[in-house]
């Protein structure tokens, strides 16, 4: 058990778990397939690529505007319940649609 936990602490398992979790090999072999029998041109090709590159940007933005809203929430729940009557419910349905 020691020594799976050195192993785990000094990443060794951690390709293994990937694969166990998503199946990478098979996925990367099922991919190179779609790949080689496909019709499409190179363009559409780059043009794919490029738009999982700005996943990661846009998942970035996504993040930062969560956390401006989360901190906006943090400030509405400190006000008082007599300012705002309804604020607890406001403030619920924020954290939900969040």
């Amino acid at each position: 058990m020691l020594q799976w936990l050195d192993n785990l602490r000094e990443g060794k398992l951690f390709g293994e778990l990937l694969e166990k979790l998503y199946e990478a090999e098979q996925t990367g072999q099922d991919l190179s397939h779609l790949v080689t029998d496909s019709q499409a041109e190179l363009e559409e090709f780059v043009a794919a690529i490029e738009g999982v590159d700005r996943l990661d940007e846009s998942y970035h933005q996504q993040i930062k505007l969560a956390d401006k809203l989360l901190q906006g929430l943090r400030f509405l729940g400190s006000v008082p319940v007599a300012a705002l009557p309804q604020g607890r419910v406001l403030l619920a349905a924020a954290y939900i649609v969040l």
